[in-house]
């Protein structure tokens, strides 16, 4: 066998010249793979003993990876999907030194041959009509932020957009004439036309001119935005977002406690932010609007729902 190529090198050449140049792949996916060597490596130090300056591309096999996965699981506590994402990482990696190192290809082939760990898949879980109305009911829309919130959660809901897509929105993406029509650049760099009715366009018509977005020169202006009138690029920021988005804590947090007994108690049990966009998936795949989103994640909730539509309850 020859000798194996430094793994420094053969890592930095995978990011830039393959997955950057060659693949064109997107700088969330760049951030994934990355924090995915990043734990390799740290698993490589703290169980096998090998620093990173000291790691070689024979020091890791198809049982190490294998050892790396599990040590997700039980160390990390990451779910059976995180495992599967990063193995799919790994595999990438390999399946690159293929063509890279073809000296060594019994090597790559054997770490490309572990299969994904299946995983338990429960049942969709989404929001009933009382329960979306009781978390849109907590907004206060007398104050300048209620109504940004109350807009940023309709247009969610109306969309099943997702966090990234909605911060990347601005006024230019909406179309302000019927047919009405917002423009969602989604994951894999793929953008989708949305209609909304127009209920949605007069809250976002108002929502324009309340914070002056409706002007001109503001059409590349973040749509919503942080406490700086910039595009919330920071993790807390992201986080600003996710927790406005659907379920609405953040919406209620100046406002006291929760009552436990209340709708809005009830309608949150056993639900995460994703749930509003399940719901809004089923309401849409129900009307046949799933076919104009191209987005088949979307689609995935059950099509057999007794509720018509959200806007009725208004």
């Amino acid at each position: 066998m020859g000798t194996y190529k430094d793994i420094a090198g053969c890592i930095e050449k995978y990011f830039t010249d393959y997955l950057v140049k060659e693949r064109g792949v997107s700088a969330h996916t760049v951030r994934s793979y990355r924090d995915t060597f990043i734990l390799l490596l740290e698993y490589m130090n703290k169980e096998k003993k090998i620093p990173a300056d000291k790691l070689g591309l024979d020091d890791i096999d198809r049982s190490v990876v294998l050892s790396f996965l599990d040590w997700l699981q039980d160390v990390k506590r990451n779910a059976v999907s995180t495992r599967n994402q990063r193995y799919a990482t790994i595999r990438s990696f390999y399946e690159y030194m293929m063509y890279e190192d073809p000296v060594h290809l019994s090597h790559w082939k054997s770490i490309c041959s572990i299969r994904i760990k299946r995983e338990v898949r429960n049942s969709v879980k989404y929001l009933t009509v009382d329960g979306v109305k009781a978390v849109f009911e907590q907004i206060d829309t007398n104050t300048r932020e209620g109504r940004r919130n109350l807009t940023l959660l309709s247009l969610m809901y109306n969309l099943g957009a997702r966090v990234q897509e909605i911060i990347d929105l601005t006024p230019l993406s909406i179309r302000t004439s019927k047919p009405y029509v917002i423009e969602l650049f989604g994951k894999g760099a793929k953008k989708r036309l949305v209609p909304i009715d127009d209920n949605m366009m007069n809250l976002l018509g108002n929502y324009l001119k309340e914070y002056g977005l409706d002007r001109p020169g503001m059409g590349h202006h973040p749509l919503f935005f942080n406490s700086r009138r910039a595009k919330a690029y920071q993790s807390r920021d992201y986080l600003y977002f996710a927790k406005i988005c659907f379920i609405g804590t953040y919406c209620i947090s100046r406002s006291g406690p929760v009552n436990t007994n209340s709708a809005y108690a009830e309608a949150l049990k056993g639900n995460a932010p994703a749930t509003g966009r399940c719901k809004s998936g089923i309401y849409q795949g129900s009307f046949g609007a799933c076919v104009n989103t191209d987005d088949r994640d979307l689609c995935k909730g059950g099509l057999e729902v007794e509720e018509r539509s959200l806007r009725k309850c208004f």
